[in-house]
């Protein structure tokens, strides 16, 4: 099971809704990006959301080659954006 959540499955913000923009920013993404004497830049696609949606993919193949394989009983994948 892959669990994908904006700000984990527990803390301060588990509560809140979540994706990538505000990910970003809160990231401190935005702040790197751009010029110095220009405000945070945000990336022009869904970064964050992107980027999860690979890495949750990529952690279902592997936790499904574990069971499959390797005689694992399956895994829970917490993601958060």
């Amino acid at each position: 099971m892959v669990r994908v959540t904006g700000w984990g499955q527990d803390g301060p913000y588990a509560d809140r809704p979540g994706f990538g923009t505000p990910a970003e920013a809160i990231s401190g993404w935005a702040h790197l990006n751009g010029f110095p004497e220009k405000p945070p830049t945000l990336p022009p696609m869904g970064l964050g959301d992107s980027v999860t949606s690979v890495l949750g993919a990529f952690a279902t193949m592997v936790a499904l080659y574990d069971r499959d394989a390797r005689g694992g009983e399956g895994q829970v994948v917490h993601l958060a954006i």
